[in-house]
């Protein structure tokens, strides 16, 4: 059986959806921040649009193993993008769950999401100038431990949307 997340010839009510390459070339995924108090130095974070990307793929995760499915190995021409940010998975098929592909699949998005950044603003911004705390998500979805820690990983501070990150008092 064949999986898409949304059916259709490439539109849903979000509008046409791209392919995830050439979503990120055309939308910067990570930006550079100066640091408060040290102008010398300068670290790459992501962009809400790269969060919207990462928690629509966890999202669908989630929803797959809660019905004890997994998807077949993921590559980023699987992966497509909405006008709205979120992603669309298409020409995969669903497995039976297991925690060893639950954990492939997570690997491969981390993969992918490097892939995509490397792409869209270059590889320096997935080295030892992006933010610690994305760093960490990729590690965590790297791990062989990433499907125990899937509500983290879903959840992760890292992708939380700027707008709720500062206080407007």
């Amino acid at each position: 059986m064949w999986f898409s997340y949304r059916f259709g010839p490439c539109f849903t009510s979000a509008g046409e959806l791209i392919d995830a390459l050439t979503y990120a070339r055309a939308n910067p995924l990570m930006r550079k921040v100066k640091i408060m108090g040290r102008e010398d130095k300068i670290i790459w974070i992501p962009n809400d649009n790269l969060r919207r990307l990462v928690r629509s793929l966890n999202k669908t995760y989630a929803l797959l193993h809660a019905k004890k499915k997994c998807l077949s190995s993921l590559t980023s021409s699987n992966v497509l993008v909405g006008e709205d940010g979120s992603a669309v998975i298409q020409g995969v098929i669903e497995i039976p769950y297991s925690e060893e592909e639950a954990c492939c699949r997570y690997n491969e998005t981390a993969s992918i999401l490097k892939e995509l950044i490397t792409e869209s603003v270059g590889s320096e911004a997935i080295g030892v100038d992006c933010i610690a705390d994305f760093c960490r998500l990729l590690r965590q979805m790297e791990s062989m431990t990433s499907v125990c820690q899937e509500y983290i990983i879903s959840n992760h501070a890292s992708l939380i949307p700027d707008a709720n990150r500062y206080s407007t008092a």
